[in-house]
C-alpha cells in the first residue's frame, strides 16, 4: 500500500508534518444525500480523519423548511471502502426534535455509500429498518429535526 504521507523513511519529521498526520479533514460542501434533498437544511458538522487505511467519519445534519425526504436514506462516504467491508459501520441517531431520539446504526449500502438504519422495537425482537420519509418518524424539516452518525471503515 502506498503511503498517503509524502515522508521517507528515515527523514526528520517538523511539528507541522506530525500535526497533518490523522488531520481532521472537512467533508461538509460535499456531503450527498441520496433520495433526500438538504434544501435550506443545514450540515452542522461533516468530517473525517484518514490514518493510512482507517477512516473515521462523523456528520449532524439538520434539516429546513424546504428539505424533502423520498426514499430510503443514504450518505455518500468520503473516502471509497474497500471491498469485502464489514456489514455493520457505527452509530446513528434521529433526532424529531421536541419530541423524541431514536437510536440506530449504519452499515454500507456499496463501497461509496452509507445506509442509515434504526432500530425498532415494536414487536418482541429488536429489528433493524431503513430510516425513510416516514420512519422512525414523520420528518418535519420546518422543526428542525436532525440526524447524526459516527462510523470507522476500511478505506480501499
Amino acid at each position: 500500500m502506498a503511503s498517503p504521507f509524502p515522508f521517507t523513511s528515515g527523514q526528520v519529521l517538523t511539528a507541522a508534518q506530525l500535526n497533518a498526520i490523522g488531520e481532521t479533514i472537512d467533508f461538509s460542501g460535499s456531503l450527498a444525500l441520496t433520495s433526500w434533498t438538504l434544501g435550506n437544511g443545514t450540515v452542522n458538522v461533516c468530517k473525517y480523519v484518514r490514518v493510512q487505511n482507517l477512516v473515521f467519519y462523523y456528520g449532524k445534519v439538520t434539516l429546513g423548511s424546504t428539505s424533502t425526504t423520498s426514499g430510503d436514506l443514504r450518505v455518500n462516504l468520503p473516502v471509497t471502502a474497500a471491498a469485502g467491508f464489514a456489514e455493520n459501520a457505527g452509530l446513528a441517531r434521529y433526532n424529531d426534535v421536541g419530541t423524541a431520539s431514536y437510536a440506530g446504526t449504519c452499515s454500507f449500502e456499496s463501497t461509496t455509500l452509507l445506509n442509515m438504519l434504526v432500530s425498532d422495537s415494536s414487536s418482541s425482537k429488536v429489528q433493524i429498518q431503513n430510516v425513510n420519509g416516514t420512519n422512525p418518524f414523520t420528518w418535519s424539516g420546518a422543526a428542525g429535526d436532525q440526524f447524526f452518525w459516527q462510523i470507522v471503515y476500511e478505506a480501499a
